[in-house]
């Protein structure tokens, strides 16, 4: 009794790369994303001294000590050097002192060589220019350090990083399930006798 010889499934084994390739690739786009959108969320500047800052919306808002960095030329290592330093923030048009506090939460990000973590929050009720300033008492001296603003950075982070993750194992499982089902129906197909199919 001779068989079939059915011819392999090209097309379903190639989908199911496809699909596989196509998963890996948009989780690592996603994460890309993630990894940008915490960079240009984050607005840089150095304390002792003032920063002018245009808060585009209302809201809270985190401020990071970036105690790994590099900035205007300089390189920053200053995890444990900013004891005493105070800062404030305040309203430029109004002059209105805004209230900060110690975060509910830890929260930290590595950026290559930068690194930070979070130290003080504040919120604001209108959008516009706020001066952030921070400075030693009179009769103590301390470090220079890089500190960055940002809203909502680590959420949006953390959800691209999860999309990212979810979207790359749908995907890859798809293909699985598509290759799996190609192969399968290749290997019955190669073992029925041939004219199993004909009628009478």
């Amino acid at each position: 009794m001779s068989t079939v010889h059915r011819p392999f499934p090209v097309i379903g084994c190639v989908t199911s790369a496809g699909l596989v390739v196509l998963g890996i690739v948009g989780a690592v786009l996603m994460i890309y994303m993630s990894v940008r959108s915490l960079s240009e969320g984050l607005t840089r500047f150095r304390l002792p001294g003032k920063s002018e800052q245009q808060l585009a919306e209302a809201g809270k808002y985190t401020i990071y000590h970036e105690h790994r960095s590099h900035f205007d030329g300089q390189s920053y290592s200053t995890m444990g050097q900013i004891s005493g330093l105070k800062i404030t923030v305040r309203n430029k048009t109004t002059g209105e002192s805004i209230p900060v506090t110690r975060p509910a939460m830890s929260s930290n990000y590595s950026l290559g060589a930068r690194q930070g973590f979070a130290v003080l929050t504040f919120r604001v009720k209108t959008p516009g220019t706020y001066v952030i300033s921070g400075a030693y008492p009179q009769d103590q001296s301390g470090a220079a350090a890089v500190f960055t603003t940002g809203r909502g950075i680590v959420g949006t982070m953390l959800l691209y990083m999860f999309g990212g993750f979810g979207l790359g194992g749908l995907l890859g499982a798809l293909g699985l399930v598509v290759g799996i089902i190609a192969i399968v129906r290749y290997a019955i197909g190669a073992r029925r006798p041939a004219g199993a199919d004909a009628v009478g």
